[in-house]
């Protein structure tokens, strides 16, 4: 009936258990990739190991249509869940990782409104209250660190509408890297799963990156240089790194 009315219109199922029947022509264009947040906020929570969440990223890739995959829509938070912070324990460097894994991956992210200033709330009701007007409340360095990662979607169409690839995992060190790519845009992200700082040496013998390209953190700007076909990074405890070839501002 929607299609019938508008063939452009873009159509989103609450489907919780991600099953794939409800995507295609005669459905859904995509679902709330809840599936998605599970296994995010599971390695978070330390229900799956770095490989599992890794291998259940990856697997939605192909559990759906590729056209599909690209139209999820990417939630961490709803009026039926736990709030983010709440849900992670008010670990603000898990609330962070969180963010850069949901704007990170192929999809539509979306924001419940409140999570982007570390708003608390438990089941409901009390996820479901009132934005705080009152800006002393907010946790500014959250809100601009979501925005930046906004930005950072606006400025690379890898992360739009690119491949997704594993770089490199040990789960032995907690670190996990992919890229995005899509042509000459291509953009790396690690994230670091362990209690402790990582200095990470991302092999790229996988992506078409030349020596010496200089790359740039998408959240503080900073340049990395490309050496021995690896990038070096420091990443701190359960925390992310995003890193892409250099674009102009929008």
């Amino acid at each position: 009936m929607v299609r019938q009315t508008n063939p452009d219109a873009y159509t989103v199922g609450e489907i919780w258990d991600g099953n794939p029947r409800w995507v295609g022509e005669n459905h859904f264009d995509g679902l709330m990739h809840y599936t998605l947040r599970d296994s995010i906020l599971g390695l978070l929570n330390k229900k799956y190991s770095l490989a599992e969440f890794a291998d259940q990223m990856e697997g939605f890739l192909v559990k759906y249509p590729r056209e599909n995959v690209h139209a999820m829509y990417l939630t961490l938070g709803s009026h039926d869940t736990r709030r983010l912070i709440s849900k992670l324990d008010e670990d603000i460097n898990k609330v962070r990782l969180a963010f850069l894994l949901q704007f990170s991956n192929p999809g539509a992210p979306a924001i419940y409104y409140g999570d982007e200033i570390g708003l608390k709330g438990g089941k409901d009701p009390e996820n479901r209250g009132a934005f705080p007007w009152n800006e002393e409340q907010w946790n500014h360095d959250l809100r601009k660190f979501v925005q930046k990662l906004i930005a950072a979607r606006k400025r690379h169409p890898a992360l739009r509408r690119g491949d997704l690839k594993r770089v490199y995992l040990s789960d032995e060190n907690g670190w996990y890297a992919f890229s995005r790519t899509l042509g000459e845009d291509q953009v790396v992200i690690a994230i670091n799963s362990s209690s402790e700082t990582r200095q990470l040496s991302v092999p790229l013998n996988k992506m078409d990156l030349p020596d010496g390209i200089v790359m740039e953190d998408v959240v503080t700007r900073g340049r990395y240089r490309v050496v021995d076909q690896a990038l070096n990074l420091a990443v701190e405890p359960w925390s992310g790194i995003m890193v892409g070839t250099i674009q102009e501002d929008i």
